[in-house]
């Protein structure tokens, strides 16, 4: 049976999460059932698994919780024995701006698909993080990925430096003040990118707790990792970037995307077999995604069957229902009031 490669992360936000979700009284079978995982997903002896799964995940547990700020409040109450060796390295830096370079350059190996960017803005530092995957958007990691720094530092010293501001693309999910609360800083939403800003001064922070051996052997780790990240295959990503860019047209198959990378179409289906997955199931996979992401954005039926690649909404909906046993006004709704009850079987995960 061909299995969905996605795009794999070993962030430690999986144990936390399934911490969090145990301490709430939900079982290992409830969570492999409402977030469709294979059990060898959540093995704990690696956590690495795909970032579909972790985003549905992260939707559980704010459902379980209903704490619509889980994205910045999961690590202030869950998780003090998981640490990512990304993170260790940001505990053993010489500094502030030591940590942020460190996170600047190894933060892919959260996830092949995250992007931390340091870069000057005036007379202070900003942190960017982004998700290159426009298939994955969501407001649960950048938050916790941009709280990260904030929440090391505090782990340091509780009057250590705090951002002058923190910025995020998307909607508040809720009371604006937790945010302000937590970051201790002006928190401004539906802003061009995901930041947090620093002044020069602050960056000049000691953590005192560097140790300069265990920060070597650590970064050549990470070293090691970046260069067998860049060698990785792919081909399954090429793939999904074409199927999005003619989702529209809905000229969707295998020949048109051989066409693109100059191969014959036999070639492309061997090729994605070895990988594990077909054209139709990344284009299923596509779809599904972008479908709820349009439906949270208050698109129209008929504007997202337009951009999936269908040629009326009828279509879609037929899709739709038949994908996650519920239709997308039902999908809509539970969005307004999630304590919502669905058909039996449904999962508002994404």
């Amino acid at each position: 049976m061909m299995t969905d490669p996605d795009i794999k992360t070993s962030t430690l936000d999986v144990p936390i999460l399934l911490e969090c979700l145990k301490d709430h009284g939900i079982t290992r079978t409830e969570i492999i059932q409402k977030c469709d995982f294979d059990p060898s997903d959540i093995d704990p002896s690696d956590f690495e698994i795909s970032l579909t799964s972790l985003i549905k995940l992260w939707e559980f547990a704010e459902q379980v919780t209903k704490d619509p700020s889980i994205g910045i409040n999961l690590r202030r109450q869950y998780g003090s024995g998981f640490f990512h060796f990304v993170n260790y390295i940001g505990l053993n830096s010489q500094n502030l701006f030591e940590t942020l370079q460190n996170y600047n350059r190894y933060g892919k190996l959260f996830c092949s698909a995250f992007n931390y960017d340091l870069n000057t803005e005036g007379d202070n530092f900003k942190l960017s993080f982004s998700i290159s995957s426009s298939l994955h958007q969501n407001h649960w990691i950048p938050e916790y990925h941009l709280s990260l720094p904030v929440y090391l530092v505090s782990m340091l010293d509780i009057n250590g430096p705090k951002p002058v501001e923190v910025r995020f693309k998307h909607r508040c999910p809720t009371s604006i003040e937790a945010y302000q609360t937590f970051f201790q800083a002006p928190v401004l939403f539906e802003q061009e990118e995901n930041a947090s800003v620093f002044t020069k001064e602050s960056l000049d922070f000691k953590t005192n707790k560097s140790n300069p051996h265990l920060l070597k052997i650590l970064k050549q780790q990470a070293e090691a990792a970046l260069v067998q990240l860049a060698g990785s295959d792919d081909l399954n990503r090429k793939v999904e970037d074409i199927i999005i860019k003619n989702l529209p047209t809905g000229q969707l198959d295998i020949e048109m995307a051989a066409d693109y990378l100059h191969m014959h179409r036999t070639t492309l289906h061997r090729k994605l077999k070895e990988n594990g997955t077909s054209f139709n199931l990344l284009l299923t996979h596509i779809r599904q995604n972008l479908a709820k992401y349009y439906l949270r954005q208050n698109m129209n039926i008929e504007q997202i069957a337009y951009l999936l690649g269908y040629s009326n909404r009828s279509g879609f909906q037929y899709a739709f229902k038949s994908w996650f046993k519920y239709t997308p006004g039902e999908f809509r709704r539970s969005l307004v009031d999630s304590n919502k009850n669905l058909p039996v079987g449904a999962s508002i995960t994404t």
